[in-house]
């Protein structure tokens, strides 16, 4: 019975994280807020910086989605089975947003976990992401895109939210969120060591509200690798997680997708320079009945016959043609990270956004690793 009134319950809902709005102007990293410090204080400036979103958002989006407290209720229960999984600080830091911002700390904790809520009770969101390896791209160094598809009623919401901040905790990686701020975990983050993880939604019978929130997981892999080998030795030690998901990881050199579930994961290595991941498994070990939707053949369309060398220009393409547009997803993100010229490119504002005007940040001063001499592809 508790199960079907949480279903219920994650049915009604059809919520994002928070998140902002963002400028149009090209940045570098030095325009990009930077929270520093112990959980508590990373928490504090972040919440500071963004408190009149936060007020609004706790009001218009948290309260509206948590209205009776019945909906309360139900995400106290699923916060109290996932709070004993939080990696280390990150309670702290969800409390000293809602210090700083001045709002409570159950609507921020709440926020955070809506998304495994809908995920976990039949409520997924899409996702894709590609990765061109060196010895295919047409500069000889690694290019990544990824899109973020979320439900229509959202879309227009989360077009207009999208920011890039980065969290510099103490004795962590700094880590350049592309995303929503309010949020403690990474959807799209990239460290100073150019590790970036990627998260798409999947589907598996192994999923528990009793695990670590996924993007919580994302976070601490960033917060503690520098390479793609170290992140998978991170995800595999990283259980129970609470729901299915694929997430590519790629660090300028190499790249996988692992595909996940609460206690199960797979590893997918590259195959002719490419590896590129959406809503659905394809190992032997995790693949079901979910098989792949209308997008694989666009995605797959580099992966057979010719070895062409792939532009930073066309991956931007790839990913506009990857975008949702269906009777139930929009494209509200998508990002471009180009490691040979440091760029990251992110956009949300058309509908489809990798088609639409993105935003420019130079890396350069961010990342640990030497800058490669290339023509940007814009």
């Amino acid at each position: 019975m508790l199960r079907l009134l949480i279903s219920l319950f994650a049915a009604s809902l059809a919520v994002a994280p928070f998140a902002f709005a963002q400028t149009a102007q090209p940045l570098s990293i030095a325009d990009v807020p930077v929270f520093r410090g112990s959980p508590y204080q990373v928490g504090l400036q972040h919440g500071d910086t963004f408190a009149k979103e936060l007020q609004a958002l706790t009001s218009n989006v948290v309260r509206e989605h948590l209205p009776t407290w019945y909906h309360r209720w139900i995400a106290q229960f699923a916060a109290w089975r996932m709070q004993s999984h939080f990696p280390n600080g990150f309670e702290e830091e969800m409390r000293g947003i809602a210090d700083g911002a001045k709002v409570s700390y159950h609507d921020i904790l709440y926020g955070n976990l809506l998304a495994d809520i809908n995920a976990l009770f039949g409520n997924p969101f899409g996702c894709s992401t590609v990765a061109v390896l060196p010895a295919r791209s047409s500069h000889g160094q690694m290019i990544v895109g990824r899109n973020l598809d979320w439900y229509h009623g959202l879309a227009g919401f989360m077009r207009e939210s999208l920011r890039t901040f980065v969290i510099a905790r103490e004795g962590d990686r700094p880590i350049l969120v592309v995303g929503y701020p309010g949020m403690v975990g990474v959807l799209t983050g990239v460290n100073d060591r150019g590790l970036l993880v990627s998260l798409m939604y999947s589907k598996s019978d192994d999923q528990t509200s009793a695990g670590i929130p996924v993007t919580f997981l994302l976070r601490k892999i960033l917060a503690q690798s520098g390479t793609v080998a170290e992140a998978r030795a991170a995800y595999v030690r990283g259980k129970p997680r609470t729901i299915a998901i694929n997430t590519l990881l790629a660090d300028g050199t190499t790249a996988a997708v692992v595909e996940s579930s609460a206690n199960r994961e797979a590893i997918r290595q590259p195959r002719r320079g490419l590896i590129y991941s959406a809503n659905h498994f394809v190992t032997p070990e995790l693949k079901n009945d979910q098989g792949p939707d209308y997008r694989w053949p666009v995605i797959t369309k580099f992966d057979e016959g010719s070895q062409t060398k792939i532009s930073a220009a066309a991956v931007r393409s790839w990913t506009a043609d990857l975008a949702m547009k269906d009777d139930v997803f929009h494209n509200v993100k998508a990002v471009v990270l180009d490691y040979g010229t440091q760029t990251l490119r992110f956009g949300a504002h058309a509908e489809t956004a990798a088609a639409g005007p993105m935003t420019a940040v130079d890396l350069s001063a961010f990342l640990q690793t030497p800058k490669v001499t290339a023509k940007a592809i814009r």
